[in-house]
């Protein structure tokens, strides 16, 4: 009732895959590329398939559709496809494709707290990464971004992952101050959260209040326009280009007015 890995160069058995077992095992295939080994249950059985991870040696999934022990099995040259034969007079395909042979996990990529101007771009993108349970990528996973706090908009609402197992968007913040926060999921994983704060479009400083501090950092840019060395759109509160007078007497209306 064992399943045994052995080193054929060494003659030398390095695994048991399991504990000995009444039911027996009755057949074994592995994948393609070597990663999986399925494993059909003896005379004995209830008619389940086990796939086992090699480098692991762990099982990753049972499959249950046969009604008898499982004779045969086979996997597809793709990989994709594994086909069971039953004592029970049936031949089941198994699309492996929407079978969790591996638990994935969705992770964080950019993981530091963004702020901003209301209404604002943020500079970067939020990014999530898929990863199988051996930290390897996992490409072609699709990634929902939904906005559920403070009222922004997203670049992209559904995402792929790449090569490199990730997906992004960036947020435009709400126009109102406060916190903004997106939400990534995934089929089946566990969902990550980002948040950015919306700032008064004059709180340069990000204190909470329009003030002196402020005062200071826009005036050491005024008169800069676009092209220039050192010119920051963020004192640019008309967005025309340049640094003005224009710009200062919105920043004035805004003086001593907290963000709350």
């Amino acid at each position: 009732g064992t399943i045994r890995l052995w080193d054929m160069e060494a003659r030398q058995q390095i695994a048991t895959l399991q504990e000995p077992m009444d039911v027996g095992v009755s057949s074994l295939a592995f994948s393609p590329d070597g990663t999986i080994l399925a494993s059909g249950e003896g005379q004995r059985g209830s008619g389940t398939i086990k796939l086992w991870e090699v480098a692991t040696r762990e099982e990753v999934v049972t499959l249950g559709g046969h009604s008898e022990w499982v004779h045969s099995l086979a996997f597809s040259p793709d990989g994709g496809t594994l086909a069971s034969g039953s004592r029970d007079g049936t031949m089941v395909l198994w699309d492996l494709q929407r079978v969790q042979l591996r638990p994935h996990t969705l992770t964080k990529v950019s993981d530091v707290e963004q702020q901003g101007p209301a209404g604002g771009i943020l500079g970067d993108p939020f990014v999530v990464r898929v990863l199988d349970q051996n930290g390897a990528p996992v490409v072609g996973t699709t990634v929902t971004f939904s906005v559920t706090a403070g009222g922004g908009t997203l670049s992209v609402a559904t995402a792929t992952t790449d090569e490199n197992g990730r997906a992004a968007t960036t947020l435009t913040l709400g126009s109102q101050p406060g916190t903004n926060t997106v939400v990534a999921t995934a089929a089946d994983l566990e969902p990550v959260a980002f948040t950015a704060t919306g700032r008064a479009a004059s709180d340069f400083d990000g204190d909470g209040t329009v003030g002196f501090g402020d005062f200071v950092q826009f005036a050491a840019n005024f008169g800069l326009s676009q092209g220039d060395e050192g010119y920051d759109a963020r004192f640019d509160l008309d967005g025309n280009g340049a640094i003005g007078f224009s710009d200062f007497v919105i920043f004035a209306g805004a003086f001593g007015k907290s963000t709350s």
